[in-house]
């Protein structure tokens, strides 16, 4: 995937050259911009008309070259951005380049919407919603949660979604994921290990995910978690691999949600050696306050994998608890996957009791904490020693 820094930039001067000649326009007096005869006053005229126009088409093909480039990424397109937030966009890579600048406050924000009202509350309601939709992330919510508390959201600084800004400088995380593991899928006892794997590319590229979302001052990652998710669990399904997951999720019959639950706790149980709390969960997979506060309604009381003894605990007594998955989910996820690092484990044992030289390798999606051991003899060395 291309960059599509250059046209920001590209977009973000000619906007400077606009103001610029704007500002002359409306500034200069008559007898500096004119001369004295009524022709010049013509001609004059008619060249601030045209280089408006050149500077107008020249936005407006800009403009387009953007789109048609936004379009090629998923994640990008899924923005649906319009041509004011570009602008904001453009106006923050550019002070990060030219200055370093990263944190902003709200009213600097506005100043760089080129039509935002002056309106206390249509500029609240902007934010939030730039917030809501990954463009902006707070850098630290002090209070309330800032979508009904004014005060938490003037009180902190806003900064550039980090997810959005490794899509501007060309990153695919999705992309990269399953080019990295996707080998793994086609394997039943390395393919839900290679999902988890996925799930932790894209978070690396997401670093608001790396920090505690039950205090995130009531941010909402849904929208672009899904999109992630639906990609990988849709190749899962697909998969040679895949079919013990299938057969799990029909078994079961867990519908889209409570899939995607079962893979965000099983990947902060084994990639993050961490539980998870409802209240992470939802705003992982919510995309408004309102989704976030049903599913972590469902997740607390109406929990489906709690009622199919996939997770732990299985009766939860406290409104706050934290998720684990069951040995039952885990044999049914891992089973095969953990007998075979239990066996290269043994392997790597026996070989270290016994001295004998060996090589270690990482293969394609093979964790690094769990190295390929080779050993120094061959297989048919092996066979004829045994024989």
């Amino acid at each position: 995937m291309k960059s599509i820094l250059k046209f920001l930039e590209q977009l973000k001067s000619n906007e400077d050259q606009r103001k610029v000649e704007a500002y002359l326009h409306n500034t200069l007096e008559e007898d500096e911009c004119i001369g004295e005869m009524e022709i010049e006053r013509g001609i004059c005229s008619q060249k601030e008309i045209s280089e408006s126009k050149q500077i107008e088409q020249s936005n407006e093909q800009l403009m387009k070259t953007l789109q048609d480039a936004i379009s090629n990424s998923p994640l990008l397109a899924s923005y649906h951005f319009q041509p004011m937030e570009l602008m904001l966009i453009a106006g923050i890579c550019n002070k990060t380049k030219a200055h370093g600048e990263q944190d902003f406050t709200v009213s600097e924000i506005c100043e760089m919407l080129p039509t935002m009202p002056d309106n206390l509350d249509k500029q609240f309601a902007a934010i939030v919603d730039l917030i809501d939709r990954e463009i902006l992330s707070p850098a630290h919510i002090y209070g309330g949660d800032y979508h009904y508390d004014l005060r938490a959201l003037y009180g902190t600084s806003l900064r550039l979604n980090g997810l959005l800004w490794n899509l501007i400088l060309g990153k695919d995380p999705v992309g990269e994921a399953l080019k990295a593991f996707g080998k793994g899928l086609a394997k039943v006892d390395s393919a839900v290990d290679s999902i988890l794997k996925m799930i932790g590319v894209f978070f690396q590229y997401y670093p608001e995910l790396a920090e505690d979302c039950s205090t995130n001052g009531g941010a909402c990652y849904g929208r672009n978690v899904n999109l992630a998710l639906d990609i990988f669990i849709k190749e899962l399904e697909s998969s040679a691999g895949g079919v013990g997951w299938n057969n799990l999720c029909k078994k079961h019959k867990l519908n889209p949600f409570w899939q995607k639950c079962l893979l965000l706790i099983d990947y902060f149980n084994r990639e993050q050696e961490n539980p998870i709390s409802p209240s992470t969960l939802a705003s992982l997979l919510a995309k408004n306050p309102r989704e976030r506060k049903n599913f972590s309604d469902k997740l607390r009381k109406d929990n489906l994998l709690c009622g199919k003894g996939l997770i732990k605990p299985l009766f939860p007594v406290f409104s706050v608890y934290l998720m684990e998955l069951s040995s039952k989910a885990e044999a049914a996820l891992h089973t095969a996957a953990d007998e075979s690092a239990n066996i290269l484990n043994k392997t790597d044992q026996a070989l270290l009791n016994s001295g004998a030289p060996r090589s270690v390798s990482l293969e394609a999606g093979a964790s690094p904490a769990r190295p390929i051991v080779r050993s120094g003899v061959s297989e048919e060395d092996g066979r004829s020693r045994k024989a």
